[in-house]
């Protein structure tokens, strides 16, 4: 709630952050609504009738999504060798981002990376000449190396991991940035081709298709052009307000509906 409340007055006070039927609030209406519930956690455990005397609860209709967040943790070194082999990359020197908004309305919000060949702007280098044609071998971006090229392709759809290093010691590693290509979901390119039916298609079928089929796994692989690149840490991993997740407290909303920073009550089953 603390952390919430940092961000809460980050904002501009009398800007509106929610506009619903039914509810129009500023952000320092917000503000001064978790204030008062962080001043009574101390009374809650002994007196929980205060959530209800103090605060008016607005209830989200027809209900919502609630999926899981998780942070996977890889084996991994700092050092490569014949068992750390495959790199996690920070963000190359030679990648450049742009604001298009900046030289026409038309493009407000779109940026664009890319990185210059010569003379000339060139899209940035894909999955396949990153990993398959090693585009950015000898340019000294490798963080890391990791023991399995499936895990280091996960950690990428997931945006943020734990490096389980062989001295027992971990490392925070948090996305720092992509190669600006489209992502291609690989489990659609796997039910396109007949490989995995539609109804069993999940992440750990995925992984099972992947470890069975060495023969096509790079190739299905890189019909995903999309790349991540990560920067290490000693915390982690951070969401929306740049403040760190706290496991079965913090969730995601749609921010039109819900604001970062507020506070919800959830009902749900939660699964291991």
């Amino acid at each position: 709630i603390e952390a919430s409340l940092h961000y809460i007055r980050s904002r501009p006070q009398n800007a509106v952050c929610v506009d619903q039927p039914g509810l129009r609030l500023t952000w320092g209406q917000l503000k001064d609504s978790v204030a008062e519930l962080a001043s009574l956690l101390i009374v809650l455990d002994h007196d929980p009738s205060q959530l209800a005397e103090r605060f008016a609860w607005y209830k989200l209709e027809p209900g919502t999504l609630l999926t899981g967040y998780y942070e996977p943790w890889l084996k991994a070194s700092l050092t490569p060798d014949a068992t750390y082999k495959y790199p996690l990359y920070g963000v190359p020197d030679d990648l450049k981002v742009v604001d298009l908004g900046s030289f026409h309305p038309r493009w407000a919000g779109q940026k664009l990376v890319y990185r210059v060949e010569g003379d000339l702007v060139e899209p940035y280098f894909d999955r396949a000449a990153i990993d398959g044609l090693g585009a950015l071998e000898g340019a000294g971006e490798e963080i890391a190396w990791a023991t399995d090229p499936v895990d280091v392709f996960f950690l990428q759809i997931q945006g943020s991991g734990r490096l389980d290093l062989p001295d027992g010691s971990f490392k925070h590693i948090l996305y720092g940035g992509r190669n600006g290509r489209q992502y291609v979901s690989i489990g659609k390119v796997l039910i396109d081709k007949g490989y995995i039916p539609k109804e069993e298609m999940s992440m750990q079928r995925i992984r099972q298709f992947l470890n069975e089929r060495p023969d096509v796994a790079e190739d299905i692989l890189f019909r995903n052009p999309s790349y991540v690149f990560f920067r290490l840490a000693d915390e982690g991993p951070f969401g929306s307000i740049n403040a760190i997740l706290t496991p079965r407290v913090s969730v995601a909303v749609d921010r039109r509906m819900v604001p970062l920073g507020s506070v919800v009550a959830l009902k749900t089953s939660l699964m291991d």
